[in-house]
């Protein structure tokens, strides 16, 4: 698990790095789907971390408002 954890952090840090390059490139509507996914991958490896396994996406914030 401590494995996929870390897949899905790198993949949220990732998406940053392509946000920046989005922002740059005046790719504004790009960076909003960016940032929502680097958000969305830090969420899921955090609940990953907790044993909390969500299927959809509306479950994933659900679970981390209740178990921040």
């Amino acid at each position: 698990m401590d494995e996929d954890v870390k897949l899905l952090f790198n993949k949220s840090l990732e998406s940053l790095e392509v946000l920046e390059f989005d922002i740059n490139g005046g790719y504004y509507d790009a960076s909003i789907n960016r940032s929502y996914y680097a958000v969305f991958y830090a969420a899921r490896s955090l609940l990953l971390k907790r044993g909390i396994e969500p299927k959809k996406h509306s479950e994933q914030f659900i679970n981390l408002g209740w178990n921040m």
